[in-house]
């Protein structure tokens, strides 16, 4: 049987900047995902390099899903306060068993919106994602779009601005095309806080929400915001007044959201 049919709870040890951690994750597609980043030696310094100008003392992780990239914040900045945020039963059980040893790290069951309600999370259909098999185990793909009757869940929602406690220093969002919710839901947080953000934004999530990766990029224009880099997938935004780290610059594309790259 393929390993892309297999939705069987999974767990591999793995070596997180020369400490090994047992992760495990709803199925073994999703825990390769987690660890591509969590074994990937230039993660940490990557993530570290973005407090070079700024200290980051509080994280907020939307999509968490079973806690891998909250682990990397956690090496990077290790006395940093992290809330991770992940919405889905099957996710948020491993979300808390492979975060439960760090007292900094504080798992919440919801998920972010631009308002107070409840909402139907689901994976993706085939006519949806035609790159993606309907029976594709990767518990990360779920999204507030999806339209897979089959693999659905209804959860509490809420804004950003309304759960969130504190002085936002590093915002990271993974939702599957849902990031302008998050974010309509975040100005406050945006506009005070000035955290840098870490954003997947891949054009077929975005695509299932009926917007475009130019909402995107207005959304970063209209609150003082520029691409500075892209890491695995996911775009690093800066405040334009801020004073960048040694190495980074502007992305200079015309639409720097453009392609998925």
């Amino acid at each position: 049987m393929s390993l892309y049919n297999e939705w069987l709870p999974a767990e591999a040890t793995i070596d997180v900047d020369g400490e090994l951690r047992t992760v495990c994750a709803p199925s073994k597609v999703g825990l390769y995902g987690a660890i591509g980043h969590l074994a990937n030696p230039s993660s940490v310094p990557f993530i570290r390099s973005l407090g070079t100008n700024r200290p980051i003392s509080y994280i907020v992780d939307v999509g968490a899903n079973i806690g891998g990239t909250a682990l990397l914040f956690h090496s990077a900045f290790p006395e940093a306060r992290l809330l991770a945020i992940e919405p889905m039963e099957i996710n948020y059980d491993c979300l808390t068993r492979n975060t439960a040893d760090i007292p900094q790290i504080t798992p919440l069951k919801m998920a972010a919106h631009d308002k107070r309600c409840k909402i139907r999370i689901a994976m993706p259909t085939q006519e949806q994602r035609k790159d993606i098999p309907k029976s594709f185990g990767n518990s990360g793909l779920f999204s507030v779009y999806g339209q897979d009757d089959e693999h659905s869940e209804m959860a509490a929602a809420d804004t950003l601005d309304n759960i969130v406690d504190g002085r936002v220093d590093l915002l990271k969002i993974d939702v599957e095309g849902a990031e302008l919710l998050v974010l309509s839901g975040a100005e406050r947080i945006v506009s005070e806080d000035r955290p840098i953000i870490i954003m997947e934004l891949r054009p077929a999530n975005i695509l299932m929400s009926g917007n475009t990766v130019f909402d995107t990029e207005r959304w970063g224009n209209r609150m003082g915001y520029e691409p500075i880099g892209q890491y695995m997938g996911d775009f690093v935004l800066f405040p334009i007044e801020a004073d960048l780290p040694p190495g980074w610059g502007k992305i200079t594309d015309p639409c720097w959201t453009k392609g998925d790259k």
